[in-house]
């Protein structure tokens, strides 16, 4: 469904070569939490780890060249130590089969040195290198030929501290490199010009057009109008904080300085990006011959972005974002499958290969703003599948289908705060409605003001147009933490369920309330249950085939489920507990027949053991003893659908990092989990047929307000 991930290659930086020299790209990078590890490519997007070096080194800044001028490609790496405050340099030597040798410490920096990179700064044909990170912006190390560094007095304070971005290019055309930094604290680049000694000229600084409280960071450097001369593209964010300090909101983008060609630059043209972090790659990635833009966002939403040179040196863009795995932190271009267009090797906590499609865009999940609760359904009346999405900051989104399944930009209704959402025609006009669990604001009680909670749910009736018009809230019962939708007393009109703890003054109390629909949207409520354990998710399903819609309910406490069998009229009676396994922890149910026996089954997802299982219901009513399949994280919500179109359902899973899915091998067995990016902090996930391929696809609803979609391609 998307682009492959090796979590086990557990790579925070990456660089690409070619280090076994047998044709094929191969990747190297830092570590969490330590050490260094080489992949071997095999050509076709896979790699092997080969392996792994320094293990008790916490990892920084990775580079690759040939330092010994033996034609194998050696690595520089850079480490530090927290808490000596000391950074160091080090050199893995190639032995020619992509396996290093000989770690040799160069220097020693009580600077925290972060930052390196390669370049001929004294024009001698040997690999020099030049570091930045420290309170000096730039210092050079000149290889002897042989891998061999002697340290310089080459260090020049141009008053940019710690810079995070530095470049080594030719920047003159005088054929030695020279040396650029951007500065956190300082809204310029500073360029110094390299003599034929390797000496750093005094710097020049160039100024750049920012807001107040802007800091540059990444910087790169390339050709990007197509006339000869190295420009440079430095990026820049501004990030806004509420009074007490915690992100608000955040403004980026890039901005270029054209090279003259005579040593001298000039202010062009500044994109936004729409990721906090900045470029770390530049290359060709539509075939056009003209450099584009690889972007990591640092933010919340943590993507990669692409933004496409647009011939004439200018990146217009928007930038399009693609889910790449939990927490990217680096990028690098190259062909990783040889079919002649440069990929995206990605690290995030583990490799992911986005393959390039052609024309710049890339065999990965995209993402576009929404919410972190997703429900699916026909908003618009076009007969494409459109998202809804809830979030308790921006409130409800609508993010109407287009044809091959993808979705127009979200438009958002602020004014409620939502933590769960379902959709269904409540009032009876055709149109598919919504209804949400909404938070309560703050309140007085006793003269003492009360923080706001979950305390109701709000219907959002669909005005014809595709959008929701907030029409009616309620308050039952505080607390809710679960909300399911269903014909609940036989008279064909959707009504709801609600699940919910009441704390007050530390007395708990779980409830079970039933919503019933008068049919044009109003809701009257029915005295509740009292429930055992500690709530936490409900579903709906005819657990006795009587054709009545009964009802199962989780607790996070104990590891059961409780069955409540509908006896007419919505009125509802215990018929016992089911133990889904062992301990506490379950936080997701659904239902559905998975063994094929007509009978509606149960899976049920425990947080606590990273787990799925599966409660199968007998011919004669029973439910057998619960069958568990490990995940690969915890999971939050669960979901069931046919995907690869053998007529079985599989159940899909979201947990920490991932999308975990079940194949359903049959009478009610399930193959080992497969995972699947799913955006980076996935919370929930519906399934749909999005492009009319025949094949359900999912989409997931993120932390931080991102939707991933994941279009299905098991054909």
């Amino acid at each position: 469904m998307t682009a492959p991930r090796d979590p086990s290659a557990g790579l925070v930086g990456i660089v690409e070569a070619d280090f076994d020299g047998d044709g094929k790209l191969d990747v190297a990078g830092p570590t969490t939490p330590s050490g260094f590890r080489v992949l071997l490519g095999d050509g076709r997007g896979g790699f092997k780890a080969r392996a792994s070096y320094l293990p008790d080194r916490n990892g920084g800044g990775i580079v690759a060249a040939d330092l010994d001028g033996d034609a194998d490609i050696d690595l520089v790496v850079t480490s530090w130590d927290s808490n000596e405050a000391t950074g160091t340099v080090t050199i893995l030597f190639n032995k020619g089969d992509g396996a290093f040798a000989n770690p040799t410490d160069l220097q020693s920096f009580k600077d925290y040195w972060l930052v390196v990179r390669t370049g001929h700064v004294n024009g001698d044909g040997a690999v020099d290198l030049v570091l930045s990170g420290g309170p000096r912006p730039a210092t050079v190390l000149l290889n002897d030929g042989h891998g061999a560094f002697a340290a310089t007095d080459y260090l020049v304070d141009a008053g940019t501290n710690y810079p995070r971005g530095l470049v080594v290019a030719d920047l003159d055309g005088n054929g030695t490199d020279d040396v650029a930094v951007a500065a956190p604290a300082a809204p310029a680049v500073t360029v110094m010009f390299a003599s034929s000694d390797g000496r750093l000229a005094a710097p020049v600084t160039y100024p750049l057009m920012v807001e107040e409280d802007a800091r540059t960071n990444y910087l790169a450097a390339s050709d990007v109008d197509g006339d000869g001369k190295v420009d440079l593209l430095v990026s820049i964010t501004r990030i806004t904080t509420n009074g007490l300090g915690s992100f608000r909101s955040a403004t980026a983008s890039v901005t270029v300085l054209h090279n003259a060609g005579d040593g001298t630059f000039s202010l062009g043209g500044t994109y936004p990006t729409g990721v906090i972090g900045g470029v770390t790659d530049v290359g060709d990635l539509n075939g056009d011959a003209l450099p584009d833009l690889a972007l990591v966002d640092e933010s919340p939403a943590r993507l990669v972005k692409v933004l496409l040179n647009d011939g004439h040196g200018a990146f217009p863009g928007p930038a399009a974002g693609y889910a790449a795995g939990p927490d990217p932190s680096a990028v690098a271009i190259g062909d990783l499958d040889g079919d002649g267009r440069a990929d995206l090797a990605v690290s995030a906590k583990g490799l992911t290969v986005l393959r390039n499609k052609g024309g710049g865009t890339f065999d990965a999940a995209p993402v576009s703003a929404g919410g972190e609760h997703v429900a699916l359904g026909d908003i618009d009346g076009d007969g494409r599948t459109d998202a809804v999405t809830a979030e308790d900051v921006s409130g409800i989104a609508v993010l109407l289908g287009t044809p091959g399944g993808a979705f127009a930009p979200a438009v958002y209704d602020d004014t409620v705060r939502a933590v769960g959402l379902a959709l269904a025609d409540l009032d009876g006009d055709g149109r598919t409605d919504a209804v949400a669990i909404d938070w309560l604001p703050e309140y007085l009680e006793d003269d003492l003001l009360r923080p706001g909670h979950v305390g109701g749910y709000s219907l959002h009736f669909n005005d014809g147009h595709g959008a929701f018009r907030t029409s009616a809230r309620y308050v039952p019962y505080p607390d809710i933490v679960a909300i399911a939708v269903g014909d609940l007393d036989g008279d064909g009109k959707p009504d709801l369920a609600l699940a919910g703890q009441q704390d007050s003054w530390g007395q708990k109390s779980p409830w079970l309330s039933i919503q019933l629909n008068d049919g044009h949207g109003s809701f009257d409520r029915k005295d509740p249950l009292t429930v055992d354990g500690t709530p936490s998710a409900l579903t709906v399903g005819d657990f006795d085939s009587d054709g009545r819609t009964d009802l199962a309910l989780t607790s996070s406490d104990d590891g059961s489920v409780s069955i409540y069998l509908n006896a007419g009229a919505a009125t509802f009676r215990k018929a016992g507990r089911i133990e889904a396994g062992k301990g506490a922890g379950f936080a997701a149910v659904a239902a559905a027949d998975l063994d094929g026996n007509g009978t509606i089954d149960l899976a049920v997802g425990n947080s606590a053991n990273q787990s799925v299982s599966v409660l199968l219901r007998r011919v004669n009513g029973d439910f057998a003893p619960a069958i568990t399949s490990q995940l690969t994280g915890a999971p939050s919500t669960l979901a069931v659908a046919d995907l690869n179109g053998d007529g079985r359902r599989e159940v899909i899973a979201v947990v920490d990092t991932s999308v975990d899915v079940l194949v359903n091998a049959g009478h009610g067995d399930f193959e080992a989990a497969r995972s699947f990016n799913g955006g980076g902090a996935p919370l929930s996930a519906a399934a749909a047929d999005l492009n009319g391929d025949g094949l359900t696809d999912l989409v997931v609803g993120n932390a931080f307000g991102t939707v991933c979609t994941l279009i299905n391609d098991s054909r």
